[in-house]
């Protein structure tokens, strides 16, 4: 299963899914929270790469629709905002929190333990 890339900034999508292929991991975009909802609606994910700045439909949505699944999809936050925008998370939802500017080695241990892959 893939991973959802949901970002709207296009380098960033450009580094998170070639660091997500350093795992073996194929990845899909959702440029905002909406299209991030749809896909999540239409498919299924290994895990969801979120960052929580968007216009519209922002991470906290995308969080909160997550939350009202049975099973939900793991996020992994990869966001720049400040520490209190970072807070308070459905734990179920929510296993991971990597701060932008982000280290790639990290990136990749913490998809690792998320998903359960092995970084080649």
């Amino acid at each position: 299963m893939p991973v959802l890339i949901v970002d709207d900034d296009e380098p960033t999508q450009s580094l998170l899914r070639a660091v997500l292929r350093r795992c073996g991991h194929t990845s899909e975009i959702a440029r905002d929270g909406r299209e991030a909802i749809e896909k999540l609606q239409a498919k299924q994910y290994v895990a969801v790469v979120l960052d929580m700045m968007m216009p519209e439909v922002n991470g906290r949505d995308v969080i909160a629709f997550l939350s009202e699944m049975e099973t939900p999809v793991p996020v992994i936050i990869c966001s720049a905002a400040g520490p209190a925008a970072l807070a308070g998370f459905d734990p179920r939802v929510v296993k991971a929190i990597v701060r932008k500017p982000f280290d790639v080695d990290e990136f990749l241990v913490t998809v690792t333990s998320v998903t359960g892959s092995s970084a080649s």
